[in-house]
């Protein structure tokens, strides 16, 4: 099932790695956050994020090490509307929903992604996202992006670029 973010109404990466995922369940609402592993996620799939759009494949060589392997159980609430974002997600297997307000609006499946702005900004979350299956996910930690603008110049210059082409595209530019 391939369907826009309801976040950003783009369209998902569609270059996932086909590496499979060793589950690991996360119970409770506090996981291990140090018992991830570093994955191998494709560049190209992050071409189609709007936020990443406007770096270059080299840039984006340099963004894929940060991505972490990430399980969600069914039922798992992934995301919290209200709460602080931490993390930017891109989904490689299962389905989640997305509500916000108490009202459904949409589901997610590979290749979907949520929490841009969470990957820039720990305010809190736009939407609730709720694994429907179980779900396995890439995830980047804002703290690592926000490492990598800082050391980086011309990644920092390729997602303002990102965000300025969300803003023209919310405004209707």
């Amino acid at each position: 099932m391939r369907e826009a973010s309801p976040l950003t109404g783009s369209s998902p990466p569609t270059a996932l790695s086909s590496q499979s995922f060793a589950r690991r369940k996360t119970a409770g609402p506090t996981p291990d956050w140090s018992r991830l592993q570093d994955v191998s996620l494709d560049a190209s799939a992050l071409k189609g994020v709007p936020l990443f759009s406007a770096l270059s494949e080299k840039e984006l060589k340099k963004l894929t090490p940060l991505f972490r392997e990430r399980s969600f159980d069914a039922g798992h609430m992934i995301a919290q509307e209200g709460k602080p974002g931490f993390a930017f997600f891109v989904i490689q297997s299962g389905r989640a929903t997305v509500t916000a307000h108490g009202a459904h609006r949409a589901t997610l499946g590979p290749g979907s992604h949520f929490g841009e702005i969470a990957a820039l900004d720990p305010g809190p979350r736009a939407a609730t996202i709720t694994a429907e299956t179980d779900v396995a996910a890439y995830m980047l930690e804002a703290r690592d992006l926000r490492k990598l603008v800082r050391e980086d110049a011309t990644v920092a210059a390729g997602l303002i670029d990102g965000l300025v082409e969300i803003v023209r595209r919310l405004e209707g530019y």
